[in-house]
């Protein structure tokens, strides 16, 4: 198994938002545009021979969960991301 991350996750200090750039995309900015991104993250693929996905109704349950004017995205994403995690350690 190749140990090389497939993919980067960035932090944009002008805005403070996260973006993925591919291998490719990462080596291709130009040095002045790298340097707007402060922590460089890289994401590998998970050795897990299968992955059973969150169901249709499991995703909706915790949207639904969510007040769009009280919470932000970013809890409902990590708690989505919670669930992922938890659905895959079964």
């Amino acid at each position: 198994m190749n140990n090389e991350p497939v993919a980067w996750m960035a932090l944009n200090e002008l805005n403070g938002s996260y973006s993925a750039f591919t291998n490719e995309q990462k080596n291709a900015m130009l040095p002045h545009i790298s340097q707007l991104y402060g922590k460089w993250i890289p994401l590998y693929i998970h050795p897990a021979k299968t992955l059973i996905p969150l169901t249709d109704d499991e995703c909706e349950a915790i949207i639904n969960r969510h007040d769009w004017f009280s919470k932000s995205w970013r809890e409902m994403a990590k708690e989505i991301h919670d669930a992922i995690l938890r659905k895959a350690q079964e």
